[in-house]
């Protein structure tokens, strides 16, 4: 990165290779337990453009932070964050990541998102399900959400979220299990 270029900068000029390499170093120093070899695993990489990402599965890793930088991933396919018991917050930048398929957060330690959420893109669905979130940040109400929006199995006080509140998700919004 060059001395007064902001994030998403380098991510849009770096051509991928370079961004992806400093997401991936950054995640490391924040989760000293992991590898770079181990994230790099969980990366697959588009057949058609090499520069891009198709999908990114960092399940079950034991993430407990993601870095700042994580959020300005532009991701053609999947981002699967599930199962990392330990994560309990997400980076502002979040807002700025555009996942063209699926967004997996369930069944991780949530207690919050951040304000930015609402400024995501998220293709397919957005499972936030199985955390232990007690509020939305007011932004949520904007988010675009290519089908569902799960919710359930959170902190939410009642009354729970409906469809209503979130007129950009084309799915349905389940906020309750069952």
């Amino acid at each position: 990165m060059v001395q007064g270029q902001t994030m998403a900068q380098f991510a849009e000029e770096s051509g991928g290779g370079e961004f992806i390499d400093a997401v991936i170093e950054e995640t490391v120093v924040l989760n000293s337990h992991l590898t770079s070899s181990q994230l790099k695993e969980g990366i697959t990489m588009d057949r058609n453009d090499p520069t891009q990402i198709k999908d990114v599965d960092f399940s079950e890793l034991g993430i407990k932070a993601l870095p700042e930088i994580f959020g300005h991933l532009k991701i053609s396919g999947d981002l699967n964050l599930s199962y990392n018991n330990a994560l309990t917050s997400l980076p502002e930048s979040m807002g700025s990541m555009k996942v063209g398929g699926h967004l997996n957060l369930s069944r991780n330690a949530l207690t919050s998102l951040p304000e930015s959420m609402g400024s995501m893109k998220v293709g397919g669905y957005l499972s936030l399900s199985r955390n232990a979130l007690t509020s939305l940040p007011e932004s949520m109400g904007s988010i675009q959400v290519g089908g569902h929006l799960m919710l359930y199995d959170n902190n939410l006080p009642d009354p729970k979220p409906t469809k209503a509140d979130f007129p950009n998700v084309e799915g349905d919004v389940f906020a309750v299990y069952g």
